[in-house]
């Protein structure tokens, strides 16, 4: 359960890290950032990576990945 909370922690720390990539393209151009999509398309997909982890555990990953 400890390394589970510890991948799910790194995947936030991923997730965030790219909104903040996406932030200078959008800031160049002088649009607004379009955070909810990001997140609206970021968020189901971690929760399909945590689901996968905790039912076939390091297969998990491989599967995500296809």
């Amino acid at each position: 359960m400890k390394k589970m909370f510890e991948v799910s922690f790194l995947l936030g720390i991923e997730i965030i890290f790219g909104a903040l990539v996406l932030f200078p393209f959008y800031m160049a151009n002088e649009a607004a950032v379009p955070l909810t999509e990001y997140f609206v398309l970021v968020f189901p997909a971690g929760m399909a990576f945590i689901i996968l982890l905790i039912r076939f555990r390091e297969k998990g990953k491989v599967l995500f990945f296809f």
